[in-house]
């Protein structure tokens, strides 16, 4: 039963091994190297994300009631440069 089994995988391109009764399929290193891809991917984004927090611009402003805030320059007459 078991060289039947691997015998089927074998047709369909697995990599089989049988020992001691046993038997073990792989489907390819296709699916490794997509895991690789993604986990690396997941450090690079994380990584980035802490260099961003660690060497990054943070501000604040302080806002007081019944006044305005504005980054604009606005000349003498009134209108913004």
């Amino acid at each position: 039963m078991i060289e039947a089994a691997a015998t089927h995988l074998r047709r369909r391109r697995y990599k089989v091994r049988v020992v001691n009764g046993e038997l073990s399929a792989e489907a390819g290193h296709l699916r490794e190297f997509g895991n690789l891809v993604v986990h690396t991917c997941l450090l690079v984004v994380i990584i980035g994300a802490s260099i961003t927090f660690l060497l990054g611009y943070r501000g604040a402003v302080v806002i007081t009631e019944k006044t305005g805030f504005s980054n604009t320059l606005v000349d003498a007459t009134g209108w913004s440069r």
